[in-house]
């Protein structure tokens, strides 16, 4: 599988502290695998979007019929279901 990161969520994972960078981009690397590795479970409400459990961060994404995965969302967990409704 590929994994492509929206511009805006790319740019969220430059500011985030390297510890937690390293974790999250071996996160991305386990969601390159067939299947997905990972804490990863659907969103409720929200028809084919995937979270992904990186300590105190969420990966938001949607997967492709052609094995491509977009990250679309980078952020803490307080943070990323706001404004999801």
């Amino acid at each position: 599988m590929r994994v492509i990161l929206h511009r805006l969520a790319d740019k969220r994972l430059e500011r985030i502290h390297d510890p937690d960078k390293r974790r999250i981009n071996r996160a991305l690397d386990g969601l390159e695998e067939n299947p997905p590795v990972g804490d990863i479970r659907p969103v409720v409400g929200q028809k084919g979007l995937f979270r992904l459990k990186v300590g105190d961060y969420r990966i938001l994404f949607h997967k492709d019929f052609a094995d491509i995965i977009f990250v679309t969302q980078i952020k803490s967990r307080g943070e990323v279901y706001k404004n999801r409704r």
